[in-house]
């Protein structure tokens, strides 16, 4: 949340200010949260009362109120692991923007492998009176980015 003012008066003085708390903007949020999930800490003394001391744990590596804490470690989706239900990164098929593409991969550690495909898709459609549309066939060049070793 951030504070936004707004002066008000005659001529641009500002004889009264109105002050208000709104949402940040949201690319903001996002790197906000970001940050805190790559500094997350482990917890395995998540539930206990507030007042217990944490046996054997330095002060210096105590949550504070804003970390995020996890108790279990996320699953590596990069790898297949049908138990979590991810199928994995190798083999995958990407038809999206190149550079996101090639960041699913590379964040991987896989190599993308990019390939230019001619598909038959539906052009020129009309509306022929009553009920009907009636298209031409056109070939549409489409690239297909598959990750690799």
């Amino acid at each position: 949340m951030i504070k936004q003012c707004r002066c008000h008066g005659v001529s641009g003085t500002c004889s009264a200010k109105s002050c208000w708390v709104t949402l940040s903007p949201f690319e903001a949020v996002g790197n906000y949260l970001k940050k805190k999930y790559k500094n997350a800490k482990f917890s395995k003394n998540f539930y206990k009362q507030s007042g217990q001391k944490s046996s054997g744990a330095k002060r210096s590596k105590r949550a504070k109120d804003l970390d995020l804490l996890y108790m279990v470690s996320s699953p590596n989706y990069c790898l297949r692991n049908p138990k979590v239900g991810s199928t994995g990164m190798l083999g995958r098929k990407c038809t999206g923007n190149q550079s996101t593409c090639d960041n699913l991969c590379t964040s991987c550690k896989l190599v993308p492998k990019r390939v230019i495909v001619e598909k038959q898709v539906s052009c020129r459609c009309t509306f022929v009176w009553c009920c009907k549309v009636e298209c031409k066939q056109c070939v549409e060049q489409v690239s297909i980015t598959t990750c690799t070793r």
